[in-house]
């Protein structure tokens, strides 16, 4: 079909290459069929469902949408809110099938779902925006019973197997912004065989907690003749609002139940988490089942910071020291940095309090904002030490009083502002600046700035340097000359690579080329007789290349040269008209031809010039 398509595709190109344009049109024919099926399904449809439509509390189910005949890649998905009712994006998946020629695609986003009660939960109709339009999502129902209690306790042998708890030394009444260390517990009899799925989670968002680790403790331990083995994680606790409020944690797993008590617990790996509930029993397991466990909820009276608040206050809560502050410099020059380091101690919100306050007269120094590093004393940061390193600059000589520090928190205990200041025991002896030209000091780089300042050499001047502008490829020398180079290399190649798929592949230009070679052989040969006074060969070779003058003019390749019977008759039908003069002599050469092929010379002689013959090519031409 291509060929008779494109005619001239089977001049121009080989057997194999009219495969490949055949391939290559099959598969541009099954594209553009994809695509007038894929514009063909414009018709998308939402469908919600719950898998399980019911199930117990403790349990999870999982809420399925799918968008049919669409694949969305990205899509704010509007996620729902119901009370008691969490849920939890798990995946996104695209499917794309063909059947009977048709092309069906889908995607299917699931959540899992966790009651935190009892009752049935109905997630509303939900509008969606895809490619420019809206649609809607179905309402779903979810229908949660009670716990299966004696299902439970048959299989466990005990009626709390597993249970999370929260254990913490604070009060009933926090304060707000206060840090409240604690630990999240999971404790799970011996014989359940489990895994975790996910770190603890925190419900609600009245409350901040700090990120838990990965490699938490394991210990084992004993409560009311159950040996249970326990998971603990410690965090800390902020409070966001205040006011009455209550805090819990849930964390999902995946267990297995034995209804054989004898068990031997194998080697545990202590570097894998998940492999600390995994135990082979002498029993058959159950199958594996998922869960959700809550820690009870804890009730706590959040209240706000006493009012009104002292001026400074550094936002620290809890119980702190401040150490006197140090210098390591015994002498110092005027207009020039010295260190001034302060040390605070104590327990509570150091990831939330500001820099102690430094009192000086401003006519005495001029202070920066300090580097702090912090050192905890254990693994959630709630107690440690504080290192502040003061950048300070004496103004004047003589015995100058250092700043003194002041740091003002509020106690908890004492439930007051507590306000402590520390003062350096000595004066410092500052000597007169150094009086050089070619010395800069300090105060000529760096500009003072109020309480808060900015941090020292905040800014650098960097002066007499000489910067080299960056030299661009067509900026180097010899890149002109040698885009030249590519040019014409790359332009004799195009031209070398056109004359042999001419020469190969075009039949026409190859007996345009042959009558051309036999041009000038002819050509040679009429010479070469020319010079010898051959008559027989003259006349012969003075023939054939007007046939040839002929033929190429016409561009009758299919027609060799013994095929044209009368010159002139040829001459008469391209039409070409000749004087008298040159008709009657290229009917005479065609008379001596035709005399030569048959030996009826009678003593002819070769002419004595070829301008005759000439002036003849020249006007067929």
């Amino acid at each position: 079909m291509i060929l008779k398509i494109y005619p001239k595709i089977q001049r121009f190109y080989t057997i194999g290459d009219c495969m490949l344009l055949r391939k290559k049109y099959f598969q541009w024919c099954y594209i553009l069929f994809l695509c007038s099926q894929s514009l063909g399904n414009t018709n998308i449809v939402f469908e919600a469902t719950f898998h399980p439509s019911t199930i117990h509390l403790g349990e999870h189910a999982t809420w399925m949408v799918t968008a049919k005949n669409v694949i969305v890649r990205q899509v704010n998905f509007p996620q729902p809110v119901v009370n008691s009712l969490r849920l939890k994006y798990e995946s996104g998946t695209f499917n794309t099938q063909i059947i009977n020629g048709v092309s069906q695609q889908s995607t299917l986003w699931r959540f899992s779902a966790f009651p935190q009660s009892t009752g049935t939960f109905r997630i509303p109709e939900i509008s969606i925006d895809i490619q420019g339009q809206t649609y809607a999502i179905p309402t779903t129902t979810l229908t949660v019973l009670p716990p299966d209690n004696r299902t439970q306790q048959s299989i466990t042998g005990t009626s709390t197997p597993i249970f999370l708890r929260l254990e913490h030394k604070m009060p009933d009444t926090w304060y707000l912004g206060q840090s409240c260390p604690m630990e999240i517990q999971l404790l799970i009899a011996e014989n359940v065989r489990g895994q975790l799925t996910n770190l603890p989670q925190k419900n609600g968002d009245t409350f901040a907690a700090t990120h838990l680790t990965d490699a938490p403790e394991k210990t084992y331990k004993s409560i009311q003749g159950t040996n249970y083995q326990c998971i603990s994680w410690a965090t800390l606790v902020t409070p966001l609002k205040s006011g009455p409020q209550t805090l819990s944690f849930n964390l999902d797993l995946m267990i297995e139940q034995s209804s054989v008590l004898n068990q031997k617990p194998d080697e545990e790996d202590d570097n894998d988490l998940l492999s600390f509930f995994n135990r082979s029993f002498s029993g058959v397991f159950s199958q594996p089942k998922a869960i959700t466990v809550d820690t009870s909820p804890l009730k706590v009276v959040v209240q706000p910071l006493p009012t009104p608040q002292p001026q400074p206050f550094h936002q620290a809560i809890g119980y702190f020291q401040l150490a006197s502050p140090r210098i390591e410099e015994k002498e110092a020059i005027q207009d020039e940095p010295i260190t001034f380091q302060v040390t605070l101690q104590g327990s509570g919100n150091f990831e939330r309090i500001q820099e102690p306050t430094l009192i000086f007269d401003t006519s005495e120094w001029r202070t920066y904002l300090p580097k702090s590093n912090f050192e905890p004393s254990d693994k959630l940061g709630f107690t440690g030490k504080m290192y502040y390193e003061y950048l300070i600059v004496p103004m004047k000589s003589g015995e100058v009083e250092l700043p003194i520090v002041h740091f003002c928190y509020f106690d908890t205990t004492t439930q007051s502002y507590i306000h402590l200041k520390k003062a350096y025991p000595f004066k410092l002896n500052v000597k007169p600046p150094i009086k050089s030209s070619q010395v800069k000091t300090l105060s000529s780089e760096v500009k003072p700035s109020p309480e808060p300042s900015m941090p020292l050499f905040g800014k650098i001047v960097l002066q007499n340097i000489c910067w080299e502008n960056p030299q661009w490829l067509w900026q180097r020398r010899g890149f002109y000359p040698l885009q030249w180079i590519l040019f014409l290399t790359s332009l004799g190649l195009s031209f070398i690579g056109v004359r042999y798929h001419r020469r190969t592949y075009d039949k026409e230009y190859q007996l345009k080329m042959q009558h051309k070679h036999l041009y000038k052989e002819t050509e040679r040969a009429l010479k070469q007789a020319f010079d010898a006074r051959d008559v027989t060969a003259f006349y012969s070779c003075a023939y054939k290349i007007v046939s040839l003058t002929i033929l190429l003019k016409c561009k009758q390749q299919h027609v060799s040269v013994n095929e044209i019977d009368d010159l002139v008759t040829q001459l008469a039908n391209l039409g070409i008209q000749l004087p008298n003069e040159q008709l009657q002599y290229l009917q005479s050469l065609e008379q001596k031809y035709r005399q030569s092929q048959f030996g009826q010379f009678n003593n002819e002689q070769c002419p004595d010039s070829l301008q005759d013959l000439k002036d003849l090519l020249r006007a067929i031409k």
